[in-house]
């Protein structure tokens, strides 16, 4: 299953830790309820999203950018005080913060302007899911510590990436490097990042140390990410890793932290961000009436809304009555994009999980959930994770509710992360 952005991520003994916004570390497993009716099911969720007028509806325009993708050059390398100079304009800080009547989060890190669009008025940044997550309000510093307001135009938890755009033009952008594949182990390499989050645009230098590590974000999924042995701290996330031409490689994402590990950091290679902000942007639409965006998002991403845990319950009634362990729906996301929104339901026993192909080729697969363990949450993990689920499938749930039992059907349906 592939649906988890966790705080740590797991090689050997040691840690890896997420460098800029906490984000949350819980392991959930989504389904639009508006569109698909259960088979069997107590209630009918409304999914209709706020009325908008037809004037509105019209002024939503999708973006108009472009993006300079370069190869490797072969050509003699520059100094790392030109390579510097000629890309840290583009390179800027981020303050994301969440307010409400009892709490205020804020979160610091950076990134990188990798594109504008001279119709809408935008210029684009990329930087790491997590250093935005559950945030509402953003403020974007450059070099010279002019601010701007920015808006989030989408986020993608599973490659930790996300897009801002403030409203200004004629700024600085990068080069992205188009195949980050072809990066050789040794080569010099820079960062430029915020470390405390108090700190923009500091400048580090180090080499790849490893262009493709296969690392395990859990005991179910995995991510691809550049090693290197740059300086990264806290407040880094989102900052660019450049190669000696000034191409941005990568985006600064995670980092060993223990006290026997030094200069253990990953960043995301620009293959996956260029293929995340372009997917991002091609389905993000802005409405000029409104000045707001309906968020992009990754075409076939899906994420699940539900968290299955195992408890105990009382079956039946006194004096009739027994304690049994049972696997629950103990936590449900708001987001009304999550596969299972609006048909599991908090507190739902499950007995078992069946995935229905859309594709008639492949033979349904059932999980009966008997002789409970503490094992059985990572193996109903795992189960979906192994049915490699696509938009579309459908996962069906005999679960108690209230104690009567009922099947629950939905699809597996796309995914739109929003604030």
């Amino acid at each position: 299953m592939k649906k988890f952005l966790a705080l740590f991520l797991t090689l050997g003994l040691f840690s890896l830790v997420l460098v800029g916004c906490q984000g949350n570390n819980s392991i959930t497993f989504g389904s639009e309820g508006s569109t698909n009716t259960p088979s069997v099911t107590t209630q009918t969720q409304d999914n209709s999203s706020t009325s908008t007028t037809k004037a509105d509806e019209d002024n939503y325009v999708l973006s108009n950018y472009e993006i300079s993708e370069k190869e490797l050059s072969s050509t003699d390398k520059k100094d790392t005080a030109t390579v510097v100079e000629e890309i840290v304009d583009a390179c800027v800080s981020i303050t994301a913060s969440a307010s409400s009547a009892s709490s205020y989060v804020e979160s610091r890190g950076a990134g990188v302007i990798f594109s504008e669009d001279e119709e809408l008025g935008f210029s684009y940044i990329v930087t790491c899911f997590h250093v935005v997550e559950d945030c509402t309000s953003f403020v974007v510093t450059d070099d010279d510590f002019n601010e701007y307001e920015a808006y989030l135009v989408g986020g993608y938890a599973d490659e930790d990436l996300a897009v801002l755009a403030i409203k200004e033009t004629n700024l600085a952008t990068v080069d992205i490097l188009s195949d980050s594949d072809t990066l050789k182990r040794g080569s010099d390499v820079i960062c430029i990042g915020n470390p405390l989050g108090t700190l923009p645009n500091s400048v580090s230098k180090g080499i790849i140390s490893y262009v493709n590590r296969v690392i395990n974000q859990n005991s179910y999924t995995k991510r691809t990410l550049i090693q290197t042995d740059v300086a990264i701290n806290s407040g880094n996330s989102g900052g660019g890793l450049f190669n000696e031409d000034g191409l941005l490689i990568g985006i600064v994402s995670n980092k060993y932290s223990d006290a026997k590990i030094d200069n253990l950091g990953f960043a995301i290679p620009s293959n996956k961000v260029l293929s995340t902000v372009k997917s991002i942007l091609n389905t993000a639409e802005y409405n000029e009436a409104t000045n707001t965006w309906k968020t992009g998002y990754v075409v076939g991403d899906f994420e699940y809304a539900f968290t299955i845990s195992l408890g105990t319950r009382t079956i039946g009634t006194w004096p009739n009555y027994r304690r049994e362990y049972v696997m629950f729906v103990y936590g449900m996301d708001t987001n009304e994009t999550t596969t299972g929104y609006g048909y599991l339901a908090l507190d739902d026993i499950v007995d078992s999980i069946t995935v229905k192909y859309k594709d008639s080729s492949k033979d349904n697969k059932t999980f009966a959930i008997s002789n409970i363990t503490s094992d059985t949450e990572t193996e109903i993990m795992l189960f979906l994770v192994d049915a490699n689920l696509e938009l579309g499938d459908t996962l069906s749930f005999e679960i108690r509710r209230d104690n009567e039992s009922m099947v629950v059907e939905f699809e597996v349906t796309q995914f739109i992360y929003s604030i």
